[in-house]
Order: C-alpha cells, then structure tokens, then sequence
C-alpha cells in the first residue's frame, strides 16, 4: 500500500515524502522506507539493515549513492523526521574517517565533516579507530560515529540529477 504525505517544513522548501508499507511493521510505524525530495536531491531510506559498506553498494545497485547531509535544511529535515516516527531507525550516510582517524569526510566531495556542534550526538565522534562510519541516530536524530561493520542501520541514498 503507499500513501503520500506532504510535509510543509518551516526551513523554506518542502519536502514530499512517499511512505511504503513493508514486511509485518506495525500500522503505526511508517517510517520502514522513505522517499522525499530538496530541491534537486532527492533521498530514500532502505528497506533493510546493513552494515555500512553493504549500503554503499544498495545504494549504488539503486543507481543512487550513499547520503550526503552537508546542507542544514536537509539534515534538520531528516533529523526531525526521524525524531517524529515511532519506528527508531538507524541511517548511514555517506562519510568517514577511514583515511584520516578523526577527520570525517563526505565521501562525494571530500568535503570536511563540521565536528562538534548540534549536529552530533552529545560525546560524539568517539569511537576512535574501532568507529569510522557516520549514521544518524534513529532516537535523536544526531550524527554519530559507528563501527562500519555494525548491521543495525539503513541505508539513506540520494540521487541527485
């Protein structure tokens, strides 16, 4: 069953969001898959949980490519969508420290991730060498850093023409 909602949102655009039932979720948690659209980019939430590598490549076999929140309105707007659903999902986004242990970066642009700021999780990126993968926390809608090899989040792609 789909249903589209449409969402106005405060910071200046709005975002349409295509919630797809999936698998035996409970009625009151559509947030299992998530299309929405900022301006040109457009976002969509996989329908299972993987590390973040088997992401890269789901994202990639979409025709799409891991998240990049580098943009205010689009982190907030995820950020509080995440927080308004019932159903706390783990996202990986596309950024790491892999090549230099505490400097995260957007793997499209290579492009400085801000550390510190409202953005993390409170203590984060604290992981040291075991967490160089980035997801946004299902429960607070903040940044934090993550073992790669952790299967409890979804992929966010992004296709943007």
């Amino acid at each position: 069953m789909i249903e589209r909602i449409v969402v106005h949102v405060t910071v200046s655009f709005l975002i349409t969001l295509l919630l797809l039932g999936y698998g035996n979720a409970a009625p009151s948690s559509p947030c299992i898959q998530v299309a929405g659209s900022f301006g040109m980019k457009s976002f969509y939430m996989g329908n299972k949980e993987m590390n973040w590598f088997e992401s890269l490549e789901y994202c990639h076999s979409l025709g799409m490519s891991l998240a990049v929140l580098s943009n205010n309105d689009e982190f907030e707007v995820i950020s509080k969508y995440l927080q308004q659903c019932s159903y706390k999902q783990h996202l990986w986004v596309a950024a790491t420290d892999l090549m230099k242990e505490g400097h995260f970066r957007w793997l499209a642009s290579g492009k400085p991730v801000p550390r510190g700021g409202a953005k993390w999780l409170q203590g984060q990126p604290d992981g040291g060498v075991a967490q160089n993968c980035l997801l946004v926390n299902g429960v607070t809608g903040r940044w934090e850093d993550q073992s790669c090899g952790f299967l409890y989040s979804r992929p966010l792609c992004q296709n943007q023409p």
